[in-house]
């Protein structure tokens, strides 16, 4: 190879059969003797993983890495991106280069970041904070545009935090991308039904399979088309919406967050 600095080394972990989660740092050791060394003095490998790096691995270390789930506004998918930016970058910095690497739907278009957790929103990250002094790397971040509907939110709506989840044996199980969700004040439960089938675009037979119910405590409590959704975010614990699909004979479920205003969520970032 041209440049030797390009080469990046990872030690073995025997009993697992797999590379370890840290790779060697350029110059931390100068023998391949001691990178073949186990734990147990006694005991050495006979396995080194190598990886051809596109940049010196010095350079690479003075840069933080971070793979980034970008959610399209339209269609509604997820498109990863790997993104190497200075150590001591803040979310805006990210911003902009994530700006330079997407389709927006608006040249204006204001993006959010969250980390997300267990399949369920984590921490809201503002432009402001620093990445490497709050995000874990080796954990996507994730990035979405703020819809339009959100920036008309009134004093009492609620914008919620949105998780799919499953019973298994009276277990919740999470799975699948969390969103956020604004429920407008006095909106029944057949208006909200109406924006989550358009967002997932999903066919009007399937859709009438689901069932949606509030829970608290892990007790379902099924709502009515007629029912004010908001009526039940009075107080602060967390909240669930059900959505059971016979068809597929699982629940497909949305996990909202303590009530507050987008105000409070946008001046904040702070977990329910």
């Amino acid at each position: 190879m041209d440049d030797p600095s390009k080469l990046r080394l990872t030690q073995h972990i025997p009993h697992l059969q797999q590379p370890k989660h840290q790779y060697i740092k350029y110059r931390s050791i100068d023998h391949l003797s001691d990178m073949l060394l186990l734990r147990n003095p006694n005991q050495m490998s006979d396995i080194l993983y190598y990886e051809i790096l596109d940049i010196p691995l010095p350079e690479l270390q003075g840069l933080i890495t971070l793979r980034v789930a970008f959610h399209q506004a339209t269609p509604n998918e997820v498109l990863f991106h790997i993104i190497r930016l200075p150590k001591g970058s803040t979310y805006s910095d990210l911003i902009d280069d994530l700006k330079s690497k997407v389709q927006l739907s608006r040249s204006d278009a204001e993006l959010r970041l969250f980390q997300v957790n267990n399949n369920k929103i984590w921490k809201v990250y503002l432009p402001t904070e620093k990445i490497d002094a709050v995000h874990d790397p080796n954990v996507p971040l994730h990035v979405e545009e703020i819809p339009e509907v959100e920036k008309s939110a009134g004093p009492r709506d609620r914008l919620v935090h949105v998780v799919h989840f499953f019973k298994d044996n009276q277990h919740i199980q999470y799975y699948g991308v969390p969103f956020f969700f604004l429920i407008r004040e006095g909106e029944a439960l057949s208006d909200i039904k109406v924006r989550i089938q358009k967002k997932f675009e999903v066919p009007d037979e399937q859709f009438l399979k689901w069932k949606f119910a509030y829970v608290a405590y892990n007790r379902p409590d099924y709502l009515q088309d007629s029912d004010i959704v908001l009526s039940r975010f009075q107080v602060e614990y967390i909240l669930f919406f059900w959505m059971f699909d016979r068809k597929y004979a699982f629940i497909q479920t949305f996990l909202a967050g303590i009530s507050f205003s987008r105000k409070t969520f946008m001046d904040h970032g702070n977990n329910p």
